[in-house]
């Protein structure tokens, strides 16, 4: 299990590094983190300032193996969908080829 409970944050490295090593994450509700994490599936999403929400999926994540098992395989199958440079390199890619030819449009 990885706990990372605060404020605000972008998409913390935290997070991802502990879901590529198969830790359960435990995560602050933010934007960011609700992109990559559905709360009951691969991770708990929690209220920062809600220490009984934190304590409850804390004691959640302990018990619950099948969770942990679960969330560990669905978010290795998302990490290499969306981090795996093999995939992401292609699109990235085809991006700027896009945005080159919409300039040169533009430019003419």
């Amino acid at each position: 299990m990885a706990i990372g409970v605060n404020a605000t944050d972008g998409v913390p490295n935290a997070m991802l590094e502990a879901m590529t090593m198969g830790a359960l994450p435990v995560q602050s509700d933010t934007e960011s983190t609700a992109e990559w994490i559905t709360h009951g599936a691969n991770g708990l999403l929690v209220e920062p300032g809600n220490p009984e929400q934190i304590a409850e999926a804390i004691r959640r994540g302990l018990q619950d193996d099948k969770l942990v098992e679960e969330a560990a395989e669905l978010n290795r199958q998302q990490l290499l969908r969306r981090l795996d440079t093999s995939v992401v390199k292609p699109q990235v890619i085809e991006m700027y080829r896009r945005i080159a030819a919409e300039a040169r449009r533009a430019d003419q």
